[in-house]
């Protein structure tokens, strides 16, 4: 754009930039941007209600209190409340149990320091037992007077040294804990026009030691303030005096309040607010700024109660017109009530009483409007014009100069620059349609329009158009980030992914695009940010990742998402730049924050635990605390680099509603941050946002089985075990954090130990739920936090027992056990037994089968073979006496060669059945003995060859008779058939096996044609099957023949 046509555009937006300079000038600088302190007229809170539709037992809500363990009790005029932030446990009076209320009508509450809660009702005293969930009965006794002076209690004290004051409506009671019996005060006692004085409301003990009791009742005459000395049981009185304004405004005295200074105030129902003065002994009256209009119950001014809060600002509870706070350093008031069409404000501008709870919550009790909390929020302070400027225009960007100028550029109103020395506007550019600004060190303000590059000079305040995108580009492009770095260039990069260098002199430039081809040129898509770090490096954020650029080369390192690398970046889109002031450079993403790594040029992802928001991270800032803020929508965003902690900020934590722009954010030089809106700007102090640090007690709530709840005779959160039957297949624990400023916020964890690897995070839910376990012994852990985040680590446990069915408890298994234990060794013992008769049976046979085979053998060898060596000697006589007939002869041979043969055959049957020939080398020497006499005797030459060592086996008979039997036919087919002139037998052992084999020189056969019937080699290869081996048989005409028996061991 030229500068003519900017003067154009100046002209025709002259009314709407003088309206906006007004805006700018006489509503927001002179507040925020000269460093003044604004004057404070309230602070921002957020009332939420809670009511019998919540669970809440009555409306008329009289008193409140917070026990040790965290919970809130509510004292209604039907019914005791026990609130853990979302449910409510109600106690009443039960006319037939005596260990229930004495009476549902609840006056007052309060908790000793042992934790023990008192209950004050119309009608008696009630201490209550959490373990029993019962309560102990104190009343007052006419014949007895130790006990109560009065039934109807009105309020506790427990002073510093342990003693217990109940206030009743009729005196005072100091109650001895050991012997439990109560002595009572009455402030005059001898006055019987002045009733009122006994009716005790509030009791106080200031830090001088010096005790006071407010008194009154709008039905009775008297009343007051009175100081009690408790050595002596006398009272001074502090009463109301019409001529006196520096006396007690009124005589009903509502409460007492020491503040942190030490102040005492007192309120009265009908009047103001008393400061006491403890020198002259009098009292400074404050009335509060009310009008008869805004008193939306009839009557007069009644002031019900006055408590302290955490920042030391007094807040008063009236009846009709709501609440006001008072800051009593600028002596100024806030008031809060009931608006009908406005569900954020008070439930009832009838306000009976008030109390704050450990973590700053006020609580007001309402008449007939139950329970109104009210929080003073993160963005505490409200300026007297608010903390938003709204111009009905989107602010593009921010800037704030070296001296001080704060910049904004709007769409369609233009850039305007304010003087803060000079107090003056400049209109620098009539168009602010997306202004990008930067300062570098001589005090030049870089100005990018849409294609344009401006040049501001501060002293001089010129400015002039000095570079523009190169045609054809220009028309197709235009700027989205610019940056003047410390060696005098121009960095300047657009939506298209061209990023230019511009020289010192502005006209000759550089120009880097993405190259798919070149791993080491920019990424690609639109620039969004640009950075030089402190080192010099040029870092440069686009839409598809990061960049830095080496200055050497000329080239850039790539930096992208990688799914499968944890430590690359969260994500491409975006990455806006940030560098800390330790150094470190952050990168905000579509999907996270991350820091970089330097060293292992990696990232360190961190996320917002809601995925909805605050993932997307655009431009963000640093403030005087270290901590980075970002905008989004309606949310502001605070991430805390040292706990590595984001917070979400939004209406309820007392934002304004506004639309936030994540792309336009300064720090001014007080401290203040700026957000652009889409209708204006945000300004706010961030050393003024407060957020808690309560860390809130966790604790069990209930127990459920099946889905249905579990009624305890003890509070949940005092147990610290709970079992479960085997049918109870399903259970639930309930818990909570009892942080009670927004809980639906509040976040949980749990973890079952012996059944949970981890920690499940369960975001706001209040419940687990378990199905099916298995028996066993369980410890579940749950932990918490508040609303912002702060997390009780340590949290609490129950122990749960799954008791195991029946048949798998101890004593079943024990019985179970024991009957199979009996069982197995019965049944041992029975086979054991028949084990050892068998064997007993087995080895009696084989005793009886050896001696039979001894028996057998000694026979044979004395009786058969004597007879046939008879008959060999006797043949052989006849053949020398017979001599002359050759036929004799003959036969008379072969008497003698088959008595010969007999006496042979029974000698092999002897040896096979003798159990002393079972050993394994017997066997083997004996085939040995018969190869060496049967060969030597055909003149066959013949070798034998066995191992050094034979295994120490033992055969039996048959195997050895078999054996030997198929060993000695080969060797008698050879002498008888094969015509060899040698005979080789081999006896090895190989593992559980003997391998015997013989082979011959001679003829040979074909396998196909055995020689003879074959019976003699069928009979051999049935004997060693037999025995459970093998027969083989090789031969070839030719060739010879061997034989191969293989024989396993049985050991």
């Amino acid at each position: 754009m030229s500068l003519i046509n900017r003067a154009f555009h100046q002209v025709v937006h002259q009314l709407l930039i003088a309206t906006l300079l007004y805006l700018i000038y006489f509503l927001v600088i002179p507040q925020e941007l000269s460093a003044q302190t604004p004057g404070l007229s309230g602070i921002n809170v957020v009332v939420n209600r809670i009511s019998t539709e919540q669970g809440l037992s009555n409306s008329e809500v009289n008193a409140i209190t917070q026990d040790k363990q965290g919970f809130i009790w509510i004292g209604t005029a039907y019914g005791l409340n026990r609130f853990d932030g979302e449910n409510f446990t109600v106690f009443v009076n039960d006319p037939n149990d005596l260990t229930s209320l004495s009476d549902s009508f609840i006056w007052s509450l309060y908790v000793d320091r042992e934790g023990t809660l008192w209950v004050g009702t119309q009608y008696g005293l009630n201490k209550f037992n959490p373990a029993t969930r019962t309560f102990k009965r104190y009343f007052h006794n006419p014949e007895n007077p130790q006990s109560l002076s009065s039934n109807e209690i009105r309020s506790f004290y427990e002073d510093r040294a342990g003693v217990f004051w109940v206030g009743t409506a009729r005196g005072l009671n100091r109650f001895d804990r050991t012997t439990e019996t109560w002595t009572f005060f009455l402030p005059t006692p001898n006055d019987s026009t002045r009733p009122g004085d006994n009716f005790v409301n509030a009791i106080l003990e200031d830090r001088q030691g010096n005790f006071w009791i407010g008194t009154g009742n709008f039905l009775m005459n008297g009343g007051g303030l009175h100081k009690f000395d408790r050595s002596s049981g006398t009272f001074k009185h502090f009463w109301y005096n019409p001529s006196d304004q520096k006396s007690l405004s009124d005589n009903w005295v509502t409460s007492i309040l020491e503040d942190q200074s030490g102040t005492i105030w007192v309120t009265s129902d009908a009047g103001d607010v008393n400061k006491f003065d403890k020198v002259f002994g009098n009292f400074t009256r404050l009335k509060l700024p009310v009008a008869e209009s805004t008193n939306l119950n009839s009557g007069t001014l009644s002031i019900k109660c006055i408590r302290e809060d955490n920042l030391g600002a007094l807040w008063i509870a009236t009846w009709g017109w709501g609440l006001f706070r008072y800051e009593k350093r600028t002596e100024t008031f806030m008031q809060y009530t009931f608006d009908a069409a406005n569900p954020g404000s008070l439930s009832n501008p009838a306000v009976n009483m008030l109390y704050i709870d450990k973590a700053g919550l006020l609580w007001a009790g309402t008449s007939r409007g139950g329970v109104s909390t009210v929080a003073t929020k993160p963005f505490l302070h409200r300026h007297t014009l608010g903390n938003s400027l709204r111009i009905g225009s989107r602010v593009d960007d921010l800037f704030t100069d070296s001296q001080g100028s704060f910049w904004i550029g709007a769409v369609g109103i233009g850039l305007l620059r304010f003087d803060i020395l000079t107090r003056r506007f400049t209109n620098v550019l009539p168009d602010g349609t997306g202004i990008k600004m930067y300062e570098d060190a001589t005090e030049i303000i870089w100005i990018s329009t849409l294609d344009e590059v401006t040049k501001y000079n501060i002293k001089t305040g010129t400015s002039a158009v000095v570079w523009s995108i190169p045609s054809p580009h220009g028309s197709q492009e235009w700027i989205s980030s610019i940056l003047p770095d410390k060696e005098g260039f121009l960095w300047v990069g657009t939506n298209g992914g061209s990023l230019y260098r511009i020289g010192r002199n502005l006209k000759e430039y550089s120009v880097f695009t993405h190259d798919t081809q070149n791993p080491k040129s920019i990424t690609a898509g639109p620039i969004n940010s640009m950075l030089q770090d402190q080192t010099g490096i040029i870092w440069i954020g686009t839409t598809e990742g990061l960049s830095r650029f080496n200055k050497d080369t000329q080239s850039f390192s790539r930096f992208t998402h990688d799914e499968r690398d944890s430590t690359s970046l969260s994500s491409n889109y975006w990455c806006s730049l940030l560098e800390d002031r330790s150094g470190d450079l952050w990168v905000g993403t579509s999907d996270g924050l991350n820091r970089f790594n330097e060293e292992s040029l990696n990232f360190t992802r961190f996320y917002t635990a809601d995925q909805r928001h605050g993932r997307f991270v655009n431009l963000m800032l640093e403030d005087n605390k270290g901590r980075f803020w970002y905008g989004g929508g309606s949310n502001i965003f605070m991430f805390d680099p040292a706990a590595g902690s984001f917070r979400s900020f939004d209406e309820s934590d007392g934002l304004e509603h506004v639309d936030v722009l994540g792309w336009s954010l300064i720090k001014l030089k007080s401290g203040e941050l700026v957000f652009g809106t889409a209708n204006g700007i945000l300004v706010f102090n961030p050393e003024s946002v407060k957020v808690s640090s309560y860390v809130p007690p966790i604790v069990i709530t209930g127990l459920k089985k099946l889905n249905q709840t579990i009624n305890l005779a003890t509070l949940p959160e005092l147990m610290s075990e709970i079992t479960f039957e085997h049918e109870d297949n399903v259970f639930s624990i309930e818990y909570a954090a009892l942080s009670y400023d927004m809980p639906a916020f509040n976040q949980y964890a749990y973890k079952l130990e012996g059944f949970d690897k981890d920690w499940v995070y369960c975001g706001n839910r209040r419940e687990a739920t378990y199905t099916n376990l298995d028996p066993g012994v369980y410890t579940f852990f749950v932990k918490g936090s508040n609303h912002d985040g702060v997390w009780n680590e340590q949290g609490t446990s129950i122990t749960i027992i799954i008791s195991p069915p029946w048949w798998k408890t101890w004593w079943f298994t024990i019985f179970f056990w024991v009957s199979v234990a009996g069982s197995i060794g019965g049944t041992l013992r029975y086979v054991e037994k028949r084990k050892l008769q068998k064997k007993i049976e087995r080895l009696e046979r084989e005793r009886a089968l050896e001696k039979e085979r001894v028996r057998i053998s000694q026979d044979m060898h004395d009786e058969v073979g004597s007879s046939l060596s008879e008959i060999s000697i006797l043949s052989e006589l006849l053949k020398r006496d017979m001599s002359k007939s050759e036929e004799a002869e003959i036969h008379l041979r072969d008497i003698s060669d088959r008595s010969a043969e007999v006496i042979e055959n029974i000698g092999q049957i002897i040896w096979a059945i003798n159990p002393r020939n079972d050993p394994l080398d017997n066997l083997v020497a004996h085939l040995r003995l018969y190869t060496a006499d049967y060969i030597r005797k055909a003149g066959i030459k013949y070798s034998f060859k066995i191992p050094d060592n034979i295994p120490a086996y033992h055969l039996s008979a048959e195997v050895r008779r078999n054996v030997f039997l198929v060993v000695k036919e080969a060797l008698h087919n050879i002498v008888k058939h094969s015509c060899a002139t040698e005979v080789q037998v081999r006896v090895d052992f190989l593992q559980n096996q003997m391998i015997i084999s013989v082979k011959d020189n001679g003829e040979g056969f074909s396998i196909n044609q055995k020689p003879g019937s074959g019976n003699g080699l069928i009979n051999m290869q049935k004997r060693i099957e037999n025995i459970g081996g093998t027969f083989k048989i090789e031969s070839e005409p030719g060739q010879g023949t061997g034989i191969t028996i293989t024989v396993n061991f049985i050991v």
